[in-house]
């Protein structure tokens, strides 16, 4: 028994029934007419712990992220990949909205949240990035990067490197009909799957949309996704 289940339901109403009902003895029709009633108010529990998880968007789920995505971006402007879960689909509308644009961090923060993973970026006229001679803790293969002394060719440019997110495989789950397939097997071979076990969650244009929206305009940052 669970709060809000018919059970539960159930067990509230005879707790406030009238004292000459006794409990002991068995009451077949009374049981039968209070459980109508917990069926039903069970439902109505239920429907209402669902409301109050579509009332934040971290919680939404369903079409109610679609329609929040309409509200905050406008119709069909921010639309729901094929196959997208509601996962995926709820990190890409926080990493779009009220976020800090235009900083470093900024772009550390959305990437971070779009992923899961930090990613790494290089700008070649900084020079935190790329360190300089003499100095502790640079050298081959330690810390640092190559620049260009022209600063005409390196100004306004970066470089992102994103690590793409880490999701389930389902590859391991045979299909239906599948011989060596049953419930009663132990481990992981038989499993229920829904959107969220896609492998194509988030794919490349949903990334380049994201550093687009945060970078400032006029710079240009070169990307590569990589597999972590």
């Amino acid at each position: 028994m669970s709060t809000g289940d018919q059970t539960d339901v159930l067990a509230r109403l005879n707790a406030v029934l009238p004292p000459w009902f006794n409990a002991v003895n068995p009451t077949p029709i009374l049981t039968g007419l209070l459980s109508a009633f917990s069926y039903i108010g069970s439902f109505f529990y239920s429907e209402g712990v669902y409301v109050q998880l579509q009332t934040r968007i971290t919680t939404a789920t369903d079409q109610n992220l679609d329609l929040i995505a309409n509200d905050f971006f406008g119709a069909n402007n921010f639309n729901r990949g094929a196959g997208e879960g509601d996962t995926s689909y709820r990190n890409r509308i926080l990493a779009s909205i009220l976020q800090e644009r235009a900083t470093r961090r900024g772009m550390v923060n959305v990437l971070t949240l779009l992923t899961g993973k930090a990613p790494v970026i290089f700008e070649p006229s900084r020079p935190m990035d790329c360190g300089g001679y003499s100095i502790a803790g640079c050298g081959y293969g330690v810390a640092g990067g190559w620049s260009n002394p022209d600063p005409t060719s390196t100004n306004y440019q970066c470089f992102i490197t994103v690590f793409s997110p880490v999701v389930s495989s389902i590859a391991s789950v045979p299909g239906w009909n599948i011989n060596y397939a049953a419930w009663t097997i132990a481990g992981t071979r038989t499993s229920w799957i829904n959107s969220n076990s896609s492998t194509n969650a988030l794919n490349a244009a949903q990334i380049y949309q994201a550093i687009n929206a945060t970078k400032v305009e006029g710079t240009i940052c070169w990307v590569s996704i990589v597999n972590p």
